[in-house]
């Protein structure tokens, strides 16, 4: 008998300090990465998403003043949730335990705007108008633009999705600095 409790609790020992220095290895681990997640949040998405709601804000009047000014668009590549995606959604859970709700509507969010970007709301818009335009043989007209029913629907209908992009960015923002608060 002596001689199994010799292997055993050795064994025993030994099998116990594997799983401590492995859940201390996963904690580190874990760490690492939501300081890198919230980092990527704070400096980064919280920032772009405030530059691509003012770009909106900008589209928007420039679709309601119906001018081709020399205002530019930006495109953002940066604003992406690529880097978000990199990790599982069952590591955020782990990360994050009680704010993985929240931190996977954020992801949902940058995924939705970056796919939505002010520059593809313009080039639909602009390509569909110059399109409806060419096709009228009314290219340069601009009384047709304002006027036509199509095009005002099409105004209408931007307008309408740049007011809701404006809202999806302020609540992003919201989103955002409130799992920072919590974080910090």
């Amino acid at each position: 008998m002596p001689a199994i409790f010799g292997i055993a609790i050795p064994f025993v020992l030994g099998l116990f300090a594997s799983f401590f220095v492995d859940e201390v290895k996963r904690r580190i681990e874990n760490r690492r990465k939501k300081k890198f997640i919230l980092n990527y949040l704070r400096e980064t998405v919280l920032v772009t998403s405030s530059d691509v709601e003012e770009t909106y804000s900008l589209l928007s009047k420039i679709i309601s003043k119906q001018t081709h000014g020399s205002d530019r668009i930006s495109v953002f590549e940066t604003f992406t949730a690529k880097v978000l995606n990199a990790i599982e959604a069952p590591e955020y859970f782990d990360i994050f335990q009680d704010e993985y709700k929240n931190l996977n509507e954020i992801i949902a969010i940058v995924e939705f705007l970056s796919d939505n970007l002010p520059n593809d709301i313009a080039i639909a818009y602009y390509g569909d108008i110059n399109q409806h335009l060419k096709d009228n043989e009314e290219i340069g007209n601009i009384d047709h633009v304002t006027t036509c029913p199509y095009c005002k629907q099409r105004k209408a209908n931007a307008l309408k999705i740049l007011e809701f992009r404006i809202e999806e960015s302020q609540t992003l923002q919201k989103k955002i600095k409130a799992l920072l608060a919590i974080e910090e």
